[in-house]
This record gives C-alpha cells, structure tokens and sequence, in this order.
C-alpha cells in the first residue's frame, strides 16, 4: 500500500491521524505522519488491518476516549 492510499484510507474511516495512532497504538501521531509522508515503511499489520477495514466498509467513532468501529461487516470470528 502506498503512502497515498494509506492516506485516503484514514481518512476514509474518517480517523484523524492522531485518532489513527490511538487505535494502532503506536507513540504518537508523527509515526502516522512519517508513514504518510513516505518517510517511515507503512508495516504489514498495519496495512492489512487499513485493507480490511476498508473493505468491511466500517467507520470510527470517538465515543468516552475509546474507538469504537461502526457499521460495515464486521464479525466476532474475525478477532
């Protein structure tokens, strides 16, 4: 995945990019940023969830502090 779609992808889940580093729960939303920028490698978990949820057609919503994923066909198998 290239950084540009990655890109869209968050947005797509309308995820800000620091919205993102919570949910990845990498250091802060400058690693988004620097994989974003084509500066950092995107790592391959980190692309196959984009994949998946993008395909699932979900969406996040900040409710409490906690992302919580919306809609879309998402199963308890999965996990």
């Amino acid at each position: 995945m290239t950084p540009a779609k990655f890109k869209r992808g968050r947005e797509a889940l309308g995820l800000s990019q620091k919205g993102l580093a919570e949910v990845f729960k990498v250091q802060s939303d400058r690693t988004i940023r620097k994989w974003e920028a084509g500066e950092r490698a995107i790592p391959g978990p980190a692309v196959v969830l984009m994949t998946y949820w993008l395909q699932s057609g979900v969406k996040f919503a900040k409710v409490a502090d906690t992302w919580l994923l919306q809609g879309g066909d998402v199963r308890d198998d999965w996990f």
